[in-house]
């Protein structure tokens, strides 16, 4: 494109040059020089169009390279993007899941511990029954003995009584 300009100003000061008409605008020029910058523009034309076409192709091919480059790095943040999302999911999962098995272990827990305390008083009530019946028993036991005891103290009295008066009246028969 440059060198094309640069015709342009080279025909711009060919007439700047040439002998002007008295009293017009009008300039004497010779043919032969324009026709023949005139073909130079002609023929300097294609090669800057098509250097021209290749700047910008040039320019394009960087343009869709930046544009590539650019949905690239989009496409590589929406993925580590997702990929944290995802992360802070399966995060989140995993604590509402530790959540739920330490509440579940703390309701086991609980149900262990009253469990235990029922279990531990039902063994006690047992105990307690078990001691009461022993205690009955044995208060039973004991006044059936000390009922018998006393029957057998009552009886030795007797007993002996009989035989004080037995032997009573054999010292007064014998006498």
């Amino acid at each position: 494109m440059s060198r094309i300009i640069q015709l342009i100003d080279d025909i711009e000061d060919f007439f700047e040059q040439c002998n002007s008409l008295p009293f017009t605008n009008k300039v004497v020029v010779d043919k032969d020089d324009v026709y023949e910058l005139m073909t130079e523009l002609r023929l300097k034309v294609p090669d800057e169009i098509k250097k021209s076409a290749r700047v910008i192709e040039e320019k394009e091919k960087i343009m869709n390279e930046a544009k590539q480059f650019a949905e690239e790095m989009e496409k590589q943040a929406e993925t580590k993007i997702s990929s944290l999302v995802n992360e802070h999911e399966i995060i989140q999962q995993a604590y509402e899941k530790a959540q739920v098995i330490i509440d579940k272990a703390k309701e086991d827990a609980r149900e262990m511990r009253l469990s235990a305390i029922s279990y531990v008083d039902e063994i006690l009530e047992k105990l307690e029954k078990a001691a009461e019946y022993t205690l009955n028993n044995a208060k039973t036991n004991y006044e059936t003995l000390l009922n018998n005891l006393t029957d057998d103290i009552n009886l030795v009295k007797e007993n002996r009584k009989e035989l004080n008066s037995n032997n009573s009246s054999y010292e007064n028969e014998e006498e």
